[in-house]
């Protein structure tokens, strides 16, 4: 998987990049039938003129509807 990722890194080929990209998340989903990408605390910052943040945190605090809007 690291060969390539360093591969689709270097290639100029956009077609050759993408097939890399897939190989590389085909090979992941064959030995990983879950990747968390979500761990650790997460913090939300946001203007005085931004509406929803409170209701984007689920009870585990993370994401995971974006409702926010100006």
């Amino acid at each position: 998987v690291n060969d390539l990722i360093n591969k689709q890194l270097t290639t100029v080929d956009k077609s050759a990049r993408e097939s890399a990209i897939e190989d590389a998340q085909n090979a992941l989903a064959k030995d990983i039938s879950t990747l968390p990408l979500l761990q650790g605390a997460q913090v939300a910052v946001s203007g005085s003129g931004v509406k929803g943040v409170d209701t984007t945190l689920d009870a585990s605090f993370k994401f995971r509807l974006g409702t926010v809007s100006k």
